[in-house]
């Protein structure tokens, strides 16, 4: 699996939050920045990248759907952005999409 593609999407869906939204937009959007925020905790902990798995941890805090924190729409709007780059670095600094063994790319021929 390509997790790049996840923080791609992920990152989508939070730049879309900054604008007015349904308010059931906010909590698809708390879920699914959720869900993302702790794939990625889990894979950077087993990386032993600690920056990350603090950046990922902050992140699974904010966006908590089980005790949800609460702020105006202008922070709101800041942390959705600084969500979305923290999230597009990762892909840079931790890029976990699987590669092919080698042995396998051998026997595909």
């Amino acid at each position: 699996m390509n997790y790049n593609i996840t923080r791609y999407i992920a990152s989508i869906i939070l730049i879309i939050g900054v604008f007015r939204m349904p308010y059931g937009y906010y909590k698809f959007v708390r879920i699914s920045t959720f869900i993302v925020a702790a794939v990625f905790l889990y894979l950077s902990y087993t990386k032993k990248n600690e920056l990350w798995m603090v950046l990922f941890g902050i992140l699974l805090i904010l966006f908590n759907p089980i005790y949800p924190m609460t702020f105006d729409k202008s922070t709101w709007s800041i942390l959705d952005v600084v969500s979305t780059a923290v999230l597009l670095m990762s892909i840079k600094y931790i890029g976990v999409s699987e590669k092919k063994p080698v042995d396998s790319i051998a026997s595909d021929s």
